[in-house]
């Protein structure tokens, strides 16, 4: 039986990274630099870690990696987890989502799978995943589970060799009755490399791209105009990220320090992350002086691949971008 939760520290979100594999060879993947980690957990190492986080009281869990599907025992993981309780969210590119799987994920549904597009066809998606059968092998997936009513989500990066496919990506998505999320932010790699950072588009033409979607703009109004984020993070206070190995960190951007949660058991693990102390965002003179540090993705998790908060910094541009787009429309709304 769980916990009993109170107001303090519980796990209640975590992300498990279960495998450094994947079959996509992205370009502007975070993991560059990271393959191949640590070796990977075993099934039923895994198994008992998912056991353990249940009882320390996590209610939402996201099964993500590398392509966590690239796992031979990834369905006895998520049979696992459901059978648990956790509200599963599946993190895919979609593309090794045979019948087979289908079937298995529509009997033991996930609250919801999430499937990162990388174009509107074969051309964009060899340009950034290395292959323009891909581009099929994903849709073929994302059609198979619509059709068992699996609930999904699609997603895509604003890569700067994509801003140009973003019509294309939003009607592939509406021709199946789904929004599609754009996020102009890439990020370096966690090794710190800069080679994604050769992607990011320019700021200003992405968030026009994204605010043309109406349900994106209101969610950032509200944002905008919400409680201050600056302040303590939530992750390894609430929030944690397992990975491939079974170390247990604060989150997938802030790897450093990391318990063996394997050796120690979970709950040890996590006690010992709390010791280590908060994270708290927003610190940077940059930041509290921003009138748009609400739509800012800016955290110490950046700061520590290099980025540095500041009118220059590539999350800082789009949250500034961001705040005139919103302004100007309301101003206009105004008018």
């Amino acid at each position: 039986m769980a916990r009993k939760l109170g107001t303090g520290r519980v796990p209640l979100h975590g992300t498990f990274e279960l495998t450094w594999r994947c079959n996509f060879a992205c370009r502007h993947c975070y993991l560059q630099g990271c393959r191949p980690g640590p070796a990977e957990l075993g099934t039923a190492q895994v198994l008992s870690l998912l056991d353990q986080v249940a009882q320390a009281g996590c209610l939402y869990l996201t099964l993500t990696g590398g392509e966590p599907l690239c796992r031979p025992d990834f369905e006895d993981i998520l049979a696992h987890a459901v059978h648990l309780g956790f509200a599963v969210t599946v993190f895919t590119n979609g593309s090794r989502i045979d019948e087979r799987t289908a079937d298995f994920m529509a009997a033991h549904p996930p609250r919801r799978v999430e499937i990162s597009l990388y174009g509107d066809g074969r051309e964009s998606y060899a340009a950034v995943t290395g292959a323009g059968c891909n581009f099929d092998r994903a849709l073929a997936g994302l059609d198979r589970l619509l059709a068992r009513g699996v609930a999904v989500r699609l997603k895509a990066l604003l890569l700067r060799p994509l801003v140009a496919r973003a019509d294309g990506m939003r009607a592939l998505a509406r021709e199946r009755g789904l929004p599609l999320r754009l996020d102009p932010c890439v990020d370096p790699a966690l090794d710190g490399g800069r080679g994604p950072c050769a992607l990011r588009p320019d700021p200003d033409e992405a968030v026009q791209v994204e605010l043309a979607d109406p349900d994106a703009r209101a969610l950032l109004d509200r944002a905008l105009h919400g409680e201050d984020r600056c302040g303590p993070c939530g992750a390894g206070h609430q929030a944690f990220h397992l990975d491939p190995a079974g170390r247990l960190m604060r989150c997938l951007m802030v790897r450093t320090p990391w318990y063996p949660a394997p050796e120690l058991g979970f709950d040890d693990a996590w006690r010992r992350l709390g010791e280590a102390g908060r994270v708290v965002l927003g610190q940077a003179p940059a930041c509290r002086a921003c009138p748009d540090r609400n739509l800012c993705l800016m955290c110490s998790g950046l700061e520590r691949l290099g980025e540095q908060p500041g009118p220059g910094a590539h999350t800082c541009r789009v949250a500034r971008a961001r705040g005139a787009v919103l302004r100007r429309r309301r101003d206009e709304v105004a008018a």
